[in-house]
């Protein structure tokens, strides 16, 4: 089972994922993939992701072990604090290759803002 993401609002984040297979776990074959992260509302139950609070792509690592890394921006994780629902989506050729059960991202608030 995989942990809740925790994110700082207002600050960048990077982390590396592995996505395997959810049938056999295996690493996903990511060459020529495109490999989008996005996290809704708990309370968003719609089909599409135009409501979406934080949608970004994955920048593939190492194809072939299933390596990608996702990159927030401090625009990114500049969204209210609190729990938000995400997934991860593998297309290849725009077909859908695999779809990660729902995960959770926690956005929490910084304390400071002074930049020097």
């Amino acid at each position: 089972m995989m942990e809740t993401l925790e994110i700082k609002r207002g600050n960048p984040l990077t982390a590396i994922c592995t996505l395997t297979y959810t049938f056999n776990d295996e690493p996903i074959p990511l060459d020529g993939c495109t490999i989008l992260f996005t996290a809704k509302e708990l309370t968003d139950n719609t089909l599409t992701d135009d409501t979406a609070v934080i949608k970004s792509n994955l920048v593939i690592s190492e194809a072939e072990n299933g390596l990608a890394i996702l990159m927030l921006t401090d625009e990114d994780t500049a969204i209210a604090r609190g729990l938000y629902k995400c997934d991860i989506r593998v297309y290849d050729e725009g077909e859908v290759k695999e779809n990660t059960d729902v995960f959770y991202a926690e956005v929490k608030n910084i304390i400071t803002s002074r930049t020097s």
